[in-house]
């Protein structure tokens, strides 16, 4: 049985399929949420790679709710034997995953590899990419656990010599190692992926992007609305506040960074030039580099510290001491000193004058009733077809969000239907790709996804007219 040509035959019908070529525009709308996809990037191949990845053997279909390869061997399939029939179900149980190579036989063409946490061992028959991996070097790669012969699917990227280095920092990324054992491809995407330039995206994709990331991170909630205003109206005061708001309730410290970027865009497309203030994205053009923000971000988390044991943030000459330590800095060289060489080497007008006071202030809860009362709210109109009143409920639902995070793509979804029902189809349909950005795995959502795009007018008008009096509630509702 040769794979590698079997597998050729399955991307080669997903490719020229019509209706998979539509899911992977669809796709990369979502996997690219929160990216820069860059046709000239240098890691092209890696980030076209973990596209592929994704949508072949992860990302359930729109039009089908099965993965393009669970849909090619019910479709696409023709002409197969029993045994190579038998190898494409296999497709529905690959193993996705950060891997340290233990050993090599290049001759063999056999790698021998372990999970980076320690859950699974194989023995790959390399089929190209990885034979030039040596023991101790990391492998980002799908596996075919076929019985006999497990395999690679065929995409891999490396990081040689990388173990250590990559398990110090997947053990503070992931506390649970159960975490790596779930690492998905859009997980790494960040690896590669070019930065988003938010100033040439401009000012309502700057809010609107806002809008999504705060609906979705937002525990200690406040409505967008307050954003909105303070920076409409200019109020730095009020802005710092909301921004406080929205990276104290990011849960991964690394989006913190691109959230920061995403904000000060905001305010200065918007509101800056009201208020008479200039932030860094303005003197420099670019905004601080990776290193300043990476040790800005580490300053900011040492301050919050202090605040939430005393009530108080460092004062400017602690901030300055904080600086100045080579203990807080990289191999004997203070954050001072590494953010002035990346000064310089950017050309900023003041590499010298770092300097930094971090403000942090106490933030009362003043959005009165839970989210999830609100939600539960909305679904009982719902089955009492007041589909306006439920609208309504879960678009404040969705500007509070206090309870579990994970609920936001659901009330999306729920929010998409109410639309659909009113007769806003194509509010309806942006709601329901939301709720995949969200959570790209969430199968009602695309059902009820496909079926409002392939309707026609007439169609959908007919659908307005029984729709609410013949669904059941388990139909059209989450």
């Amino acid at each position: 049985m040769n794979i590698p040509k079997l597998l050729d035959k399955m991307r080669n019908w997903i490719a020229y399929d019509p209706v998979m070529r539509q899911e992977m525009l669809e796709a990369k709308d979502e996997f690219f949420a929160f990216s820069e996809y860059d046709q000239d990037a240098g890691a092209k191949d890696n980030i076209t790679g973990l596209l592929a990845e994704w949508f072949m053997y992860d990302r359930k279909t729109t039009r089908y709710l099965k993965t393009p390869a669970e849909v090619f061997l019910q479709y696409g399939a023709k002409g197969l034997t029993s045994t190579e029939k038998a190898f494409f179900k296999n497709l529905s149980k690959t193993i996705f995953g950060v891997f340290e190579v233990l050993s090599s036989d290049k001759e063999a063409g056999i790698l021998r590899i372990k999970r980076l946490d320690g859950t699974g061992e194989w023995a790959i028959r390399d089929m190209k990419g990885s034979r030039s991996a040596t023991a101790g070097s990391v492998i980002f790669a799908r596996i075919i656990p076929l019985p006999d012969n497990p395999v690679f699917t065929g995409w891999v990227a490396g990081w040689p010599g990388g173990a250590a280095d990559m398990r110090r920092i997947f053990s503070k990324a992931f506390a649970n190692p159960e975490k790596i054992t779930g690492f998905k491809p859009r997980h790494l995407l960040r690896l590669w992926a070019k930065p988003v330039n938010w100033i040439e995206k401009g000012e309502f994709f700057c809010k609107t992007r806002l809008a999504g990331i705060w609906q979705k991170w937002c525990g200690k909630s406040r409505p967008f609305a307050e954003l909105e205003s303070a920076v409409d109206a200019g109020d730095h005061s009020k802005y710092l506040i909301a921004e406080q708001t929205l990276v104290e309730s990011c849960p991964d410290p690394e989006q913190v960074q691109e959230i920061m970027g995403l904000l000060q865009a905001y305010w200065n497309l918007a509101s800056g030039s009201k208020a008479g203030l200039k932030t860094p994205v303005e003197l420099v053009g670019e905004g601080p580099g990776p290193v300043e923000k990476s040790f800005l971000d580490m300053l900011g988390a040492a301050n919050m510290t202090r605040h939430k044991k005393t009530g108080k943030e460092y004062s400017r000459e602690e901030n300055d001491a904080w600086l100045k330590t080579t203990a807080n800095g990289e191999k004997g060289v203070s954050p001072f000193e590494l953010i002035s060489q990346e000064r310089k080497a950017r050309n900023h007008p003041y590499p010298d004058k770092i300097a930094y006071s971090i403000k942090i202030q106490g933030i009362a809860n003043k959005t009165g009733e839970a989210a999830s009362d609100k939600a539960q709210a909305a679904t009982g109109f719902m089955m009492h077809k007041n589909f306006e009143k439920a609208a309504r409920l879960y678009e404040d639902a969705l500007t509070v969000l206090k309870h579990d995070k994970s609920i936001s793509y659901r009330v999306l979804g729920n929010l998409g239907i109410c639309y659909a029902l009113m007769g806003e189809r194509d509010r309806a349909l942006e709601t329901l790709r939301e709720a995949l950005r969200h959570n790209p795995d969430y199968d009602r959502a695309r059902r009820h996804l496909g079926e409002l795009e392939s309707m026609t007018a007439a169609q959908y008008k007919k659908f307005l007219k029984n729709g609410p009096g013949h669904l059941t509630h388990s139909e059209w509702r989450e």
